[in-house]
């Protein structure tokens, strides 16, 4: 709890300190339902930027506790205490595109990421009779590992909706990756693993579903909002609601200028003046200025509406593994095919409060079941719930506060000796992201994580508890950055 307080507190130290900077509105914080409520005509755009990021996984503590009882009825249980401190490095083109209309969504999004991560571990481990108090074991182990690795990965999601607000759905999810590592322990101060790996993954899954609700795109909206408010402070009028929606359909063009113009903002100024019955015919220099930097406010991804919907997945999942072990040079080469098919269900929600506050609720659940005879589940239930707090600090600053909560549950192969285990995974933390010019973005994030985990199988019983401290920085370089 006591992290959970400090992290508060930090959020709200440093929200202060940001809400102190120039600010030029997001003063309306009055109603904005009517606007929000209107459809836009036929729109898309499309991102593509690099991402650079340095994540942190700076401490992870656990501890976790194995029991098991041994031919004598004795309970013989060991205590283990772990420490690992991560740290990676990635690269990462990303290419976005997303399309709406009142009958059709379609939304792209492709991934390709180089990373470079490396590892460090301490572990010691104490084992005794739990009636008797006599140790039987106790270890310290060291060890150190680095990956290396290049993924490819491109997901399709299409609605089409038939009857008014229930669409169908189609997914696809295609992902390649390729690994190597290296591994490096020791036990006692005695060498104990020393080996290099390569893998390969490959699967594909499509799904199919039906739903019911709009959980639309309002990014437009509010930022046409904000036009009409750098308006009203300079002394002209501000936008009427037709206006509103006439300013915010413009917006939503602006990546056709792009394409066409040299100087694309030149020419959409020229037409959303004259859109806007001309009245920003008489500018100086400076109001232009001021005016046009309306794009560089950092908005975020603004939605407003519901939407639940529900289906079936079908993932076909391709593994190799080679293994060379360095101590007793010898290798090994494993393949591995494994067929799942799972059905889903999931709820988004989101509701801008006023051109500052955004707030969203995701829920998900999603059951597994395996079609391979050498899996090492029969089924398993994955659930999870989101709730987010996206805050405009100032114009070039967002905070992004989360509460994430996931429940896993695994019903092991009994025809293997596969344990049942359940996982319970809490995390809070935040983003605070600086943008620059709508070419560079900059990311600070923290977070606080608590995994309970239990194990079970036959006779034996584990427990593992961790708490993780995660910090990371991204650096994200924009070729195309279409203001959504």
């Amino acid at each position: 709890m006591k992290y959970s307080a400090a992290t508060f507190l930090s959020i709200f130290l440093f929200s202060s300190f940001l809400t102190a900077q120039q600010k030029t509105g997001f003063s309306n914080t009055d109603s904005i339902r009517t606007v929000l409520e209107y459809r836009l005509p036929d729109w898309g755009y499309s991102n593509f930027y690099l991402a650079s990021g340095a994540f942190s996984n700076g401490l992870t503590l656990s501890k976790p506790t194995d029991v098991v009882r041994d031919q004598n009825n004795n309970t013989i249980r060991t205590d283990i205490d772990n420490k690992l401190v991560r740290f990676s490095g990635s690269v990462t083109p990303i290419y976005e595109l997303y399309k709406e209309s009142e009958k059709r969504f379609i939304d792209l999004r492709s991934t390709t990421s180089f990373t470079i991560q490396a590892n460090s571990e301490d572990r010691e481990f104490d084992q005794y009779i739990t009636e008797t108090n006599t140790q039987l074991n106790s270890a310290t182990i060291e060890g150190n590992s680095g990956i290396r690795t290049f993924s490819e990965s491109l997901i399709i999601d299409l609605k089409e909706y038939v009857v008014d607000d229930f669409f169908l759905l189609f997914t696809s999810n295609l992902f390649l990756s390729y690994s190597s590592q290296n591994f490096y322990s020791e036990e006692n101060n005695l060498p104990v693993v020393d080996a290099t790996s390569f893998s390969r993954n490959v699967f594909a899954r499509p799904g199919v579903g039906i739903g019911y609700g709009r959980f639309r795109n309002v990014t437009p909206t509010i930022r046409a909002l904000r036009l009409s408010e750098r308006s009203q402070l300079m002394q002209l009028q501000a936008l009427n609601n037709n206006q509103v929606l006439t300013a915010a359909d413009h917006f939503t063009r602006f990546n056709g200028y792009t394409q066409r113009y040299d100087r694309p903002r030149k020419y959409f100024w020229d037409d959303m003046n004259n859109s806007l019955s001309n009245i920003y015919s008489d500018l100086s220099v400076f109001d232009a200025f001021y005016l046009d930097d309306v794009f560089n406010e950092a908005l975020g991804s603004r939605y407003e509406g519901f939407e639940v919907y529900g289906g079936f997945e079908y993932q076909y999942n391709a593994q190799l593994q080679k293994v060379d072990n360095n101590i007793n040079n010898t290798n090994s080469r494993e393949t591995l095919i494994l067929k799942e098919h799972r059905v889903f269900a999931n709820l988004n929600w989101s509701k801008n409060l006023d051109l500052e506050n955004q707030v969203s609720i995701r829920v998900s659940t999603t059951q597994f079941y395996n079609n391979e005879e050498g899996a090492n589940f029969d089924r398993r239930n994955i659930s999870e719930l989101r709730a987010e707090w996206l805050k405009n600090l100032s114009d070039r600053y967002l905070l992004l506060v989360f509460l994430e909560n996931g429940l896993l549950v695994n019903k092991g192969n009994d025809d293997l000796g596969s344990p049942d285990f359940d996982q319970i995974v809490t995390t809070i933390g935040s983003t605070v992201t600086f943008f620059n010019e709508n070419k560079f973005s900059l990311a600070g994030n923290i977070s606080f994580s608590y995994d309970y985990r239990e194990q079970r199988a036959d006779t034996r019983k584990n427990l593992d508890k961790t708490f993780r401290i995660n910090i990371g920085a991204n650096l994200r370089y924009y070729f195309n950055r279409n203001l959504y």
